[in-house]
Formats: structure tokens, sequence, C-alpha cells
């Protein structure tokens, strides 16, 4: 099989892909969380590592009391997640709101703010509607060759090219797929008779390599 010849004049954000190809030698077609630092106010713990009010990492301390001696705050209570290989959790009754982490003096005298703040924080990082379902990426596979002046086939492409580009890109302003490419699979004068269906072949062999250099990948193929 003689390698594809794709037209010189076709980059990366061109959606037209001409591809010219001879038949004649063709054969076939988490990490674990650790416990929050008792030091909550400065001077914070040496040995933790703060981000604002949130302690990313605790590391041991054998020689300072552990978390069971530290008092928690009134109106807080600590439970044991049985699911979570009896993780501790602390619950405030009154706001009916819980965390991980022991919570700090801002968070223990305004439960209901944390609460609030958590979950606004907790719905940026949830996907939206939009963006659950990924839209699809077309490639549409037309073969094609030029031989007989009565078929007309350069006019018939000549019409088809802009139609269906202006047709797909309506699609893709519109938020219906993501993007889309058209093949033109062409075979050479190779004096063999039209063979559509290896061209299909050839060029569904060429987009989906091609898709999966350049993302994103084709999932829809029209031929």
């Amino acid at each position: 099989l003689r390698p594809p010849q794709t037209a010189a004049s076709t980059t990366l954000n061109n959606p037209i892909i001409r591809v010219r190809s001879a038949l004649a030698a063709l054969s076939s077609p988490s990490s674990t969380p650790a416990a929050a630092c008792r030091f909550l106010s400065p001077p914070h713990c040496p040995a933790c590592i703060h981000s604002g009010p949130h302690i990313i990492q605790h590391l041991a301390h054998p020689e300072l009391p552990t978390m069971s001696d530290v008092p928690i705050p009134e109106g807080w209570s600590r439970g044991h997640s049985r699911t979570l290989n009896n993780r501790s959790y602390y619950f405030h009754r009154a706001s009916k709101h819980t965390q991980w982490h022991f919570p700090t003096p801002s968070e223990a005298s305004d439960p209901v703010g944390t609460k609030r703040r958590m979950a606004t924080e907790h719905q940026k990082h949830q996907p939206t509607k939009k963006n659950k379902k990924r839209l699809n990426s077309v490639a549409i596979i037309v073969p094609y060759r030029d031989l007989h002046a009565a078929q007309n086939r350069a006019r018939h492409l000549a019409r088809f090219v802009p139609h269906m580009k202006k047709f797909l890109q309506n699609l893709v302003d519109s938020g219906k797929i993501e993007d889309f490419h058209i093949y033109i699979i062409e075979q050479s004068n190779d004096q063999r008779k039209f063979n559509r269906g290896k061209l299909l072949n050839i060029g569904f062999d060429f987009a989906l390599k091609r898709s999966e250099k350049h993302p994103p990948r084709h999932n829809v193929f029209i031929f």
C-alpha cells in the first residue's frame, strides 16, 4: 500500500482533508487523610503544612498530645465512620453540619456560615449538565475520483464541500457537535475500476489515526 498523500495545504485548523491513494498494492482492506493538627492558631505547629484555615498534612508528633486530648468546641461532637476505616468526623448538631477535619476557631464559632461556604465550594467542582456529556467529533469520508468528464465529479465536489462545511459549522456553533472533518479519499488513475469499499477503509483508518494524534478523537463516522 502506497502511503496516502495528504494535500500540502492541509493544516490542523482546516476541516477539509484530501488524501490521494493508489489501490494497486493493497493486499487486504487518594491518599489517606491525616488527622487535623491541634495547633489551629499561630504559632502553627512547625511540622505541619497549612493552607489558610485548612491543614494539608499533619506529621506525627509522638511527644505531643493526641487529638483525643484536645477539647471539642461547644456544640460539636466527634463520630467515627463505619465505611471509611473508622475515620473521625465532626458534627454540629444545631446546624446539622458535618466535616472531616477538626473545626477551626472560625468554623466553631460560625458553623452555619461554614456549612454554606463548603456547600458553595462543593458546587463549583461539580460537572454541569453541559459538560457531563461529551459532544461528538464527526468525520465524513468521501470516496472520490474524477476521470470521466461526463460525470462532472469535480463540479459535484466543489458544491458538496462548501454546503457540508456550512451545515456542520452551524452544528458546532450551536453546541450540538464538538468539531468535524471532511476527508476526500481520491483514487489515483491506476487503470483499475473505482473501488469504493477500499477507499472507505483507507479513509476510516486515516481519519481515526489522525484524530488520535490530534484530538478530539472522532467517535462518529459518516460514509
